[in-house]
């Protein structure tokens, strides 16, 4: 079989999945639509191939999210349907649902900013799928629009899909992880980052998603990450640890306050001081959604001139919000040695579209290339205009 990423059409993997067309694809691999042969169901097949996957963190990580994702049942998570290894190429893959939409990050790209409350309830269904993630002892750390994936059923319902569990730590393993920290530096992707993610903290829990989904809410409400602008590198790691995220008000005069309480807390610099879960998180947005969390394509529109022009009352925000407390992971003020640590495992690199077919096209958003992952996880985000399919 052709590494060649096109060159796999037609191909058997396994003898069961045939590949009907390519999806997404990165420097270590590729995302094909494929067919089960045996009941002729689409999937979305995800494969590393044979010349990388003798390299073991690799294998280490794709088995990781194929055991994070796969062990969690909910419609807001991926489902992945089978994992397995070509006997004949050496090529490892791994067979997910076929999702039809869009990631959230295509959605802002078309609509610019979002209402408040399909903010909120996009970001509720994201609680749910995340929650349900914590619950089984499995921590995203990558959590940002692109990973976001809006599914549109045939009801003309949108579902929010977490996706790519690719860097997800699992809370009971030890001695992978750690290894995967110590090599690898740090992991997600810097704009999103946590400030104990972007200190390379060892104590990382599940508030590190929360902070992540707190900046992809103030994206979908601003149209701009909190620390947008400030130069990629060891600035950007000094200002997510150091600088409390602009008033939300500031940025987006119309965001009701309580709105604003909600973001505010989901990015308070110390974990303390956050929500404490997901459960949390919800449980605050739930009163500001009166129809519920349910989201129909139809509803699915940016925030009109009129809204735009609207101006909300100040929200008073608790002084651990908006002035910096110390978090418990650190003593003092980030040194210059811990920054130019954290600083040596990440570089960027602009994404690019991946490919597209005459229904379907694909985009990559904003990648994070860490030494030892730069193209080591299939790198693909999906979007259109009309429909799309999209795996983790």
């Amino acid at each position: 079989m052709s590494l060649v990423i096109g060159a796999m059409i037609g191909e058997l993997i396994d003898g069961g999945y045939l590949i009907l067309r390519v999806l997404g694809e990165g420097g270590m691999g590729a995302v094909y639509e494929a067919e089960h042969t045996g009941s002729g169901r689409g999937v979305a097949l995800k494969v590393i191939h044979a010349l990388i996957a003798k390299k073991s963190e690799m294998v280490v990580r794709f088995q990781r999210e194929a055991k994070a994702a796969g062990a969690l049942e909910t419609p807001h998570i991926v489902q992945v349907l089978d994992t397995g290894t070509d006997p004949v190429t050496g090529v490892i893959y791994m067979a997910m649902e076929l999702l039809r939409g869009e990631d959230v990050q295509h959605l802002l790209k078309r609509l610019g900013n979002l209402p408040p409350e399909l903010s909120l309830r996009l970001v509720g269904q994201g609680c749910i799928g995340l929650g349900k993630a914590h619950a089984a002892g499995v921590i995203h750390r990558d959590i940002k629009p692109a990973n976001l994936f809006l599914s549109t059923l045939d009801s003309g319902a949108i579902v929010l899909k977490v996706v790519d569990f690719g860097i997800a730590k699992m809370m009971e393993t030890t001695t992978p992880e750690a290894e995967l920290t110590r090599t690898g530096g740090m992991l997600g992707s810097p704009l999103y980052m946590s400030p104990e993610q972007a200190m390379a903290s060892k104590s990382i829990d599940q508030r590190t998603d929360i902070w992540s989904l707190g900046v992809t809410l103030y994206k979908a409400l601003t149209g701009q990450a909190p620390h947008m602008g400030v130069e990629i590198g060891r600035p950007l790691l000094r200002a997510i640890c150091k600088e409390p995220a602009p008033p939300i008000q500031d940025v987006a005069p119309w965001v009701p306050p309580a709105v604003a309480q909600i973001v505010h807390r989901m990015l308070a610099i110390a974990p303390d001081d956050r929500f404490q879960s997901m459960a949390a998180v919800l449980e605050a947005i739930q009163p500001l959604v009166p129809g519920g969390l349910s989201v129909q394509a139809s509803d699915l529109v940016g925030l009109s001139e009129a809204e735009q022009a609207h101006r909300a009352v100040r929200a008073v925000l608790a002084e651990e919000l908006v002035t910096r407390r110390e978090p418990a992971w650190a003593n003092s003020s980030p040194s210059e040695s811990a920054l130019a640590s954290a600083e040596a495992g990440l570089s960027v690199s602009q994404g690019a579209p991946l490919g597209s077919s005459p229904v379907r096209k694909t985009q990559l958003g904003l990648m994070i290339a860490l030494p030892l992952l730069l193209g080591g996880l299939v790198a693909y985000k999906l979007g259109s205009h009309s429909t799309a399919a999209r795996p983790q």
